[in-house]
């Protein structure tokens, strides 16, 4: 995962993302549509870096908040 994320694969990573799973199966956030994903995981960079979690932990990039342009809206 953290190769697509550093070389954008956005496509590959959006297919694999466990939230889109639960809202496609209508689990979560029914009626609601996000804009597109346009961006890179943003979380788990190393502190004051753009290099991605180096730690003994090597956590996996994740989106954990969206940009205003990307919110969910109800429909």
């Amino acid at each position: 995962m953290r190769a697509y994320a550093e070389d954008d694969a956005l496509d590959i990573l959006l297919a694999a993302d466990q939230l889109n799973f639960v809202k496609d199966a209508g689990a979560a956030f029914s009626g609601y549509v996000e804009g597109a994903i346009l961006f890179r995981p943003t979380y788990r960079y190393d502190v004051g870096t753009d290099n991605y979690d180096t730690s003994e932990k090597m956590r996996i990039p994740a989106w954990t908040g969206s940009p205003p342009a990307t919110l969910l809206v109800q429909a």
